[in-house]
């Protein structure tokens, strides 16, 4: 059993995740992968992969800014406990990489 990971940073707040630094490395060799084929933001690619490689349910909404204002289609996915996982977060240029928050923060209602 994976010993949980507490997250840290502006859109984890904390939560204590079953998500492993090899899950975490994953994701990002496969979004790194997915980048250098040509895909820009891989969003959609990325959450596929996880939903495949650990079974977290890929999840397809609008992004919206902090202020609110929708920008465009992203994918990111949750877990059975509900929180959600962003695989792409990075490239929203806000200090986060693959990041983690629960469900009814005010990051996951964006």
């Amino acid at each position: 059993m994976k010993a949980p990971l507490e997250t840290a940073g502006p859109f984890s707040l904390g939560i204590k995740m079953q998500i492993s630094a090899a899950q975490t490395n994953s994701i990002q060799s496969f979004r790194h992968e997915m980048r250098g084929a040509g895909c820009w933001g891989a969003c959609y690619e990325v959450a596929c992969f996880i939903e495949h490689q650990f079974g977290w349910r890929r999840v397809d909404g609008v992004y919206a800014l902090p202020d609110g204002r929708p920008i465009f289609y992203h994918s990111w996915n949750m877990l059975d406990d509900g929180v959600i996982l962003d695989g792409t977060a990075d490239q929203f240029g806000e200090g986060r990489d693959v990041a983690v928050c629960s469900t009814g923060d005010d990051v996951s209602l964006r």
